[in-house]
């Protein structure tokens, strides 16, 4: 059994041995860990930002829905077009995306930051002064 397993592995490794093959591999898996990385971030950034969890819920069915609506056009597409380009074009699309989704938390929690320097939170007293109900 353990030299069957070892005939395994060691057929699964010749593989990587194409150069090409071994790009593509290396580069798929860090692009699909990237992409289950994302939803920890996101959940973290929209919990830091906002404390709700149903906020949270609606930001990550946000990121689902199009995913599910799309997902049998683009197998359509991905039918018809040239395979390469496609795979590019997609991965640069995916890390622009992502990498606006990363920027965008920070901009707001910026912005979160500026409002508070603004309302002097650090004395109590004053910011019943400054903030008004409309």
């Amino acid at each position: 059994m353990i030299r069957r397993l070892a005939g395994f592995l060691r057929g699964s490794v010749d593989a990587l041995e194409e150069r090409n093959f071994r790009l593509l591999w290396i580069g798929q898996t860090t692009s699909g860990l990237g992409d289950t990385l994302v939803y920890v971030a996101l959940a973290f950034a929209v919990l830091a930002l906002t404390g709700s969890a149903i906020d949270l819920g609606l930001v990550l069915a946000a990121n689902a829905l199009p995913r599910v609506i799309l997902l049998l056009v683009g197998g359509v597409w991905a039918d018809r077009l040239p395979r390469q380009l496609l795979m590019v074009g997609c991965d640069v699309v995916r890390g622009l995306l992502q990498a606006a989704l990363a920027i965008l938390p920070l901009q707001l929690l910026a912005y979160r930051i500026a409002r508070l320097r603004d309302l002097n939170v650090d004395q109590p007293r004053n910011l019943a002064q400054t903030v008004t109900v409309e």
